[in-house]
């Protein structure tokens, strides 16, 4: 060999090595190609079996289909697979669809057995980046804690929730850590309106309040539900549309013929049974109309609106929120449309159709809707949201004082001659 081959062959070997450990890397491992793969196909099947895509849809889907599949099957481990994945479900062109990525604190949301779930007292809210207490209930762990309204929440069992922006739904479900097994305990820290960092263990109280009962597969559902006068003004404010609590509201808005007005609080309130936004509609006119359209794969649903004995037709606010969405988004648009309603808050979630979460192969969660909507007007709320009539955001000094200047504004609108 000469002097020349000598130094050039390591040169070669090491080249041969770059290169082919280059060549490796660009290829996921034949594990991470195949679950690739079966998320691929879960994601589009469940999507194609599901939504009523038109003709003009399918075509699209189809083409998007295409465009992405090698790009996905082949991404080299999971957060690429997810970045290509929620780029593609951009291109699909509607909303409600969403990959959300696997988070400790959504882990939290889960079916608890009835008669079972605990409450630590505290009601949240999400603004300026932040978790904020909004409620604290009277007796409960939350309370006994010293918790206050317009404390800030730094983490929950060690882990600092994320504050990225994120799809309102993902959001929502990191915040259901508030509700848990009776009996449990969960650490908590948070920060008090001087800025000043406390630790404490809440226990999760038996919730002794209302509940929805147990539907298929579906657990029972604690339910927030209060009815208060403020100023002259009948408040009412629940947590979910479900039975259970509408002879309480039915109630309730009978009682405000004898005062000022009504509002109707549905911030945070994520949804239920459809057709009870147009029977309690029909309490509060004189004339039918119609609450909007959901198109489904099989069927349409029109939640038309029928005048019933002696309604209610004095002034009505409603108050929505980022987290106002289904049942709740569209009640508030179809009164609003009607003329029945005048809306306070923040735009709201826009997840106004029926949506499914479904379990990837790889961990992630699959959101997407079942149906689509239009209102009365052919509005589509979903993506979009209901837009308030008066837009308010809760500054962070309203929030730290425990102030509700939504709430402040709907009673001042009511009260004016």
């Amino acid at each position: 060999m000469t002097h020349f081959h000598k130094r050039i062959l390591p040169s070669l070997v090491l080249m041969l090595g770059v290169v082919s450990g280059w060549m490796w890397g660009c290829s996921p491992s034949k594990e991470t190609e195949a679950l690739n793969e079966s998320t691929f196909r879960e994601i589009w099947n469940t999507i194609e079996s599901a939504f009523p895509a038109n003709p003009e849809q399918q075509e699209q889907w189809r083409t998007v289909r295409e465009k992405y599949e090698t790009r996905m099957i082949q991404a080299h481990d999971h957060e690429e697979f997810r970045s290509i994945a929620q780029e593609m479900i951009v291109e699909l062109g509607l909303s409600h669809f969403n990959v959300l990525e696997a988070d400790p604190l959504s882990e939290r949301d889960h079916l608890l057995p009835s008669g079972h779930t605990g409450f630590t007292g505290i009601e949240l809210g999400f603004a300026h980046n932040q978790w904020w207490v909004i409620r604290v209930h009277p007796g409960s762990s939350a309370e006994e804690a010293g918790i206050l309204p317009g404390f800030r929440i730094r983490s929950i069992q060690g882990i600092i929730p994320d504050a990225r922006e994120r799809p309102a739904a993902a959001r929502f479900r990191q915040s259901r850590w508030i509700w848990g097994a009776a009996g449990a305990e969960v650490t908590i820290e948070v920060l008090d309106r001087e800025n000043a960092l406390h630790k404490h263990i809440l226990h999760y109280k038996p919730w002794t309040g209302l509940r929805s009962k147990p539907m298929g597969l579906t657990s029972e559902i604690p339910i927030l539900y209060d009815d208060s006068i403020i100023d002259d003004v009948v408040v009412i404010r629940f947590s979910n549309w479900e039975p259970v609590i509408l002879s309480r509201i039915l109630q309730a808005v009978r009682k405000a013929s004898a005062h000022q007005g009504l509002i109707i609080d549905l911030r945070s309130n994520t949804g239920g049974i459809g057709m009870m936004a147009n029977g309690l509609a029909g309490r509060m006119t004189d004339k039918p109309f119609s609450l909007g359209t959901i198109f489904m794969k099989k069927g349409n649903l029109n939640f038309a609106v029928f005048p019933q004995a002696d309604p209610y037709l004095g002034k009505i606010a409603i108050l929505i929120n980022e987290w106002s969405a289904s049942t709740s988004e569209i009640f508030a648009l179809g009164m609003k449309e009607a003329g029945r309603a005048r809306i306070f808050g923040s735009r709201s979630m826009g997840a106004a159709l029926p949506s499914f979460f479904t379990k990837l192969p790889n961990g992630d969660t699959l959101q997407h809707a079942i149906a689509t909507y239009q209102s009365p007007s052919g509005t589509s709320i979903e993506g979009s949201g209901v837009y308030p009539d008066q837009l308010i955001e809760p500054r962070p000094e309203d929030l730290l004082q425990g102030q509700d200047p939504v709430l402040y504004a709907a009673v001042q609108w009511i009260n004016q001659p």
